[in-house]
C-alpha cells in the first residue's frame, strides 16, 4: 500500500472533458487540486491547480468554469 500511496494519481478521480476546440483531456480532482492529464499519459500532469490557487469553480449544465488568480 505504501507503494501505490506514492503513485502521481493515487486518490484521484478521473474525468474525460474537452477543451473549447474539441481535444479530448482527462481532469483529476484531488486532495491538493486539479490536474489536467494527456489522454494518453497518466505520468506526467500537463497542468497542475492547487485549491489555494483557484479562486472560483463552477458548472452549468455541461460546461465547467475555473477561475485561477
Amino acid at each position: 500500500m505504501k507503494l501505490v500511496e506514492q503513485l502521481p494519481a493515487y486518490g484521484q478521480h478521473f474525468f474525460k472533458v474537452r477543451d473549447k476546440c474539441g481535444l479530448p483531456w482527462l481532469l483529476a480532482v484531488g486532495g491538493k487540486g486539479l490536474h489536467v492529464y494527456d489522454y494518453n499519459d497518466l505520468k506526467v500532469p500537463r497542468k497542475e491547480f492547487l485549491w489555494k490557487q483557484i479562486n472560483d469553480l463552477h458548472h452549468k449544465e455541461k460546461k465547467f468554469v475555473m477561475t485561477v488568480g
